[in-house]
């Protein structure tokens, strides 16, 4: 108001000379004719710059739409990579939704900003670029993707092939660019505003000035006319004034020594300075930036930043708008200044969000965002919480930053905390008393916390991941633009949480992925398009003898090396072939792979190409199966299958073939006995000869047989393997070398099986050797700790004797085929002595082999189980021979001629023989027997009865009537178990059709020759297979 009053003796001589009354009327119509003509042209003026104005702000509503689209686009395009990456690991179709609506979202930006930039060539451009771009990538990546994820591809795969990163980088730096440019044109749109707006109100200020002083000129009639203007003037004066005093923004007048003249409220507030005390002082004591009053003297009108200063030391960012006026003669300048620390604060934020964006990623973003945020908003904590998904009661604390820095990081209890509440309930703003309505909260009542404001932070499914926000020691008062800046760091810290959870995610089933490949029971080879390798798993550097480190960047068929079985002929694959046509290949069947260290296995292969996120083929794998030892169990099959047939052949013929050789042998050994002439006795033993023969033919036949067991004792092979190979060689050219372990461990076997086994394998090594050579006998103990797939055997100990010859060798065409029956290469041979030696070292669960080289010998080799019992020293003393007298002894069989032969043969040695031919015959005989007294002293009973009652059957029932009895049994089916485990089923001995009448004799004397005990057994019932 000072100002006014000094102007007030120039106003009054302009009324005294107004009040003249010469002159009036022509004053009156020139001033009313200049009034009008001047408030014509300052009409044009202003309604030029309203127009201006206008365009300017439908220009700045333009630009804000532009940036407000660009954007929401920048956000778009960032969840639609984070949702394409979430279905394609997951596969959930949620996923893939909102990949589709961001994705529309994003492209509906684009299409609503090409109408807003039809004037804006450059930046139009930009956006058909970015359009382009982005549909390129969605059609040549992203929806093949999403089409083979739908077809069950695995996520980790496709995603390990990246998503055409390159297009992706593009497309974000040209919408970094285009944000970039139109803040640009924002900044600069709001400029020329400014400018406008001074001269607006400078120009207003003027013409109500004008306006004024000419309405108050018009009353040219009497002096209560003039007085009517004069208050008129007045009031517009005061009506100006209020205006600016009651304006926003501060205005201050300067006159041209830069000493301050007025301020108006809005000023002194701004400043924090009255208006009383600062008039006079220099302009510096407000605006101390140094070359100001330098910019206000030679800028007449214009906007330029500064730094204001309040109370006299506290400085805040202003921008001012200057003038400057011509008045009584000298120059002042008015300032209209403009607090924007809030706009810039916002600003800045985004500022610095887009750098965290472009600088960091995850945690070390997260921290970088809360920084941020702690320097942005003027309060004492900033906060950001992490759910930790472990439960309801647990949050992760990522950080807790105090004026710019980290303070601490941890776990924290969430019950009954301001931080649950804010999870629970959205958005909150407690601006006073936190501590009070939150007293378990320890972090609250820790840091004397008063106000408390939360945003949540929010995935793509809306589900609440954290909480982003500010703490403070006092309470709040306005808290607008702390919302504001929250809502924008929640966004962007959200789409990181989430961001980084999928790539933990991912990095959780790449290792999961990882991990089974190496516990795969495949081996597989991955190479690329020139076919160098790349990654062996564990399996395929044991099976190929190659390490990774080794066999990286060689040639596949240096570390893959198959040949074909039969002829040896070396496999190549195709894998150029296999790469540019894209499909599968395998072999036809099993290949020989040929290990680093020279060993030798059987694979099965296929090869198949690898493509890229695009369906490109990067490479292909090789996947190979070790099937050698299945080749072996195959082979041990078909020669079980093979002997099972003969077995049942054998044992089907062997009860009646049997019966026929006992009784032609025991009468041939009859009538040898009656001294025939020598002639006869001489054709005798040729044919007792003859049957002897097509007993051992027999008895090789019934190896075969199913059902029965070897007669096993604990015995030596040490010594088995001497006294059979001297007998089978003597007078032979071979000569035997043994190499024996001392301490060779005991085994379980039936010493006359496995006899007959050292003397098949002696023959053939004698006749491989017609002029002689060495066979190499070696026996020694071998403890295996897990499987041998060499030799077939499970871990455990074993006895391993190994017979090799200097002789011919096999061919190996024959090596598969030797141990089937009657395979054989020699024109008088059976083909059975191989086949016996295998079927009786399978029942013995053991295992026999050879291995051979034409022209370099054969190696037979046995592995037999080691006994878990102590040898034991047999008893060599002679048994008796001579009869009792007075022994009496039932038969049981069905075969008349039998019955005759024992009956002759043990009444020749003084026994009294009864003949029964069904098992019910016996039990009335011996149950006569033993009424009368005289009970028999020796049961002799057939196996088998057909159409009757059978040896089995029949001493159960004697057991019952006389638990003392001694009783031998006898039958052709030497493989039945009641043969070879007779004790278990009641009887004292046995013995095997057919017989001679002398080892009968020896038998029923050794029988006979034993005390009578009572028999306890433990079963009856006959075993069938």
């Amino acid at each position: 108001m000072s100002s006014f009053a000094q102007h007030l003796p120039t106003f009054h001589r302009f009324r005294r000379w107004w009040s003249k009354e010469d002159g009036l009327a022509s004053r009156h119509v020139g001033s009313s004719v200049l009034a009008v003509g001047v408030i014509l042209v300052l009409a044009i003026v202003f309604l030029t710059l309203a127009i201006r104005e206008h365009a300017t702000d439908t220009a700045r509503t333009t630009e804000y739409a532009i940036l407000q689209a660009a954007t929401g686009a920048e956000n778009d395009f960032a969840a639609v990579e984070i949702s394409l990456r979430s279905y394609l690991l997951t596969g959930q179709s949620l996923h893939l939704e909102q990949f589709e609506r961001r994705r529309v979202a994003f492209q509906a930006h684009l299409i609503e900003l090409m109408p807003l930039l039809q004037s804006k060539a450059p930046r139009r451009e930009s956006i058909r670029f970015i359009g382009a771009e982005f549909q390129n990538w969605l059609q040549n990546a992203a929806r093949p993707e999403i089409a083979q994820r739908k077809q069950g591809h695995e996520g980790t795969t496709l995603m390990a092939r990246g998503l055409d990163s390159s297009r992706f980088d593009q497309i974000r730096a040209e919408l970094g660019r285009f944000v970039r440019a139109s803040n640009a044109e924002l900044e600069a749109l709001n400029d020329a505003t400014r400018w406008r707006r001074l001269l607006q109100t400078c120009g207003f200020a003027l013409l109500s000035a004008l306006a004024v002083s000419f309405l108050v000129t018009s009353s040219y009639q009497n002096y209560r006319a003039f007085r009517r203007h004069l208050r008129k003037a007045e009031e517009a004066t005061a009506q100006n004034r209020a205006i600016i005093d009651n304006t926003l923004d501060g205005v201050i007048t300067v006159d041209e020594n830069g000493m301050i003249q007025s301020l108006n409220p809005a000023a002194e507030r701004m400043f924090v300075q009255e208006a009383k005390s600062v008039i006079g002082q220099n302009v510096s004591l407000l605006i101390p930036q140094r070359l100001f009053f330098h910019d206000m003297k030679n800028v007449k009108r214009g906007a330029i930043m500064a730094v204001g200063q309040r109370q006299g030391y506290y400085p805040f960012p202003i921008e001012i708008s200057l003038s400057s006026m011509e008045f009584a003669g000298r120059r002042q300048y008015v300032a209209i200044v403009r607090d924007v620390g809030e706009r810039q604060k916002s600003e800045e934020t985004l500022r610095q969000i887009s750098l965290g964006v472009s600088q960091s990623t995850g945690e070390e973003f997260l921290r970088s965002l809360l920084k941020q945020l702690s320097k942005a908003l003027p309060t004492d904590y900033a906060f950001l919480v992490e759910l930790s998904g472990k439960g309801a009661g647990q949050f992760s604390t990522l950080a807790l930053a105090e004026q710019g820095n980290i303070r601490r990081n941890g776990q924290c209890a969430l019950a009954n905390s301001a931080f649950a509440d804010a999870i629970s309930r959205g958005f909150r703003a407690h601006l006073g008393g936190a501590r009070v309505l939150f007293p378990e909260d320890v972090l609250l009542q820790e840091l004397a916390i008063e106000s408390f404001i939360a945003a949540p932070l929010m995935d793509h499914r809306a589900q609440t991941v954290g909480l982003i926000g500010v703490l403070d020691r006092k309470q709040l008062g306005d808290t607008q633009a702390t919302e504001s800046t929250l809502q924008i760091f929640a966004g962007r810290a959200a789409a990181e949480i989430e961001r980084k959870r999928s790539e933990e995610d991912l990095a959780a089933e790449k290792e999961r992925l990882a991990v089974t490949m190496r516990s795969m029971a495949d081996g597989f080879i991955t190479i690329d398009t020139s076919g160098s390798v790349l990654m062996l798993n564990p399996v395929a550097e044991s099976l190929s003898g190659w390490t990774q480190d080794d066999a990286a960047g060689k040639p596949l068929a240096t570390v893959f090396q198959i040949f074909n079985e039969r002829n040896r002929k070396r496999y190549t694959l195709a894998i150029q072939r296999i790469v540019e046509a894209g499909i599968a290949e395998g072999l036809d069947g099993p290949a020989l792979l040929i290990a680093r260290d020279g060993s030798e296995r059987l694979v099965e292969s296929n090869a198949a190409p690898i493509r890229d996120r695009s369906g490109g083929r990067v490479g292909a794998v090789v996947v190979f199966r070790d099937v050698t030892e299945k080749r072996r169990l195959d082979e041990e099959r078909q020669k079980a299958d093979k002997l099972e047939s003969l077995g049942v052949v054998a044992g089907g013929i062997a009860h009646d073939f049997n019966n026929l050789l006992t009784a032609i042998l025991g009468n041939i050994s009859l009538a040898l006995l009656c001294a025939p002439e020598p002639q006869v006795g001489e054709r005798l033993g040729a044919a007792k000869r003859a049957t002897s023969r097509a007993q051992e033919l027999a008895q090789q036949l019934l190896t075969f047989a199913k059902g029965g067991a070897p007669v096993k004792q604990t015995a030596s092979m040490s010594q088995l393997l001497r006294d059979t190979l001297s007998l089978t060689l003597h007078g032979s050219k071979a000569h035997i070398e043994f190499h024996v372990a001392d301490d060779l461990w005991p085994v379980d076997i039936d010493p006359g099986q496995m006899s007959q086994v050292i003397n098949n394998l002696a023959m053939n090594a004698d006749q491989a050797m017609p002029a002689g050579g060495v066979l190499r006998v070696q026996a020694e103990n071998v403890d295996l700790v897990t499987h041998s797939v060499s030799l077939g055997l499970d871990a455990g100990r074993w006895v391993k004797i190994s017979l090799q010859d200097q002789g011919i060798g096999i061919p190996e065409e024959y090596l598969k085929k030797i141990f089937d029956p009657y395979f054989t290469t020699k024109p008088k041979g059976s083909g059975l002595g191989l086949a016996t030696a295998y079927s009786i070292v399978k029942n013995h669960h053991g295992v026999i082999a050879v291995d051979s080289k034409p022209g370099e010998g054969s190696t037979f080799t046995i592995c037999l189980p080691a006994s878990e019992h102590e040898l034991q020293v047999q008893d060599t003393s002679p048994v008796p021979m001579a009869p009792t007298g007075s022994a009496r002894v039932l038969v049981l069989d069905d075969e008349e001629a039998i019955c005759m032969l024992v009956t002759c043969a043990l009444e020749e040695r003084g026994y009294k023989v009864t003949e029964t031919n069904d098992g019910t015959q016996a039990i009335a005989a011996y149950e006569k027997a033993m009424q009368e007294g005289k009970p028999y002293d020796l049961f002799i009973s057939d196996l088998t009865i057909p159409g009757g009652m059978g040896g089995q059957e029949t001493i159960k029932r004697l057991l019952e009537i006389d638990p003392d009895i001694r009783a031998i049994v006898s039958s052709g089916y030497a493989n039945d178990p009641v043969m070879s485990r007779y004790e278990e089923y009641g009887f004292s001995g046995m013995i095997a059709k057919p017989y001679e009448i002398d080892a009968l004799g020896r038998k029923v004397a050794e029988i006979l020759a034993q005390p009578r005990r009572r028999v306890i057994f433990h079963r009856f019932e006959r075993k069938t297979a």
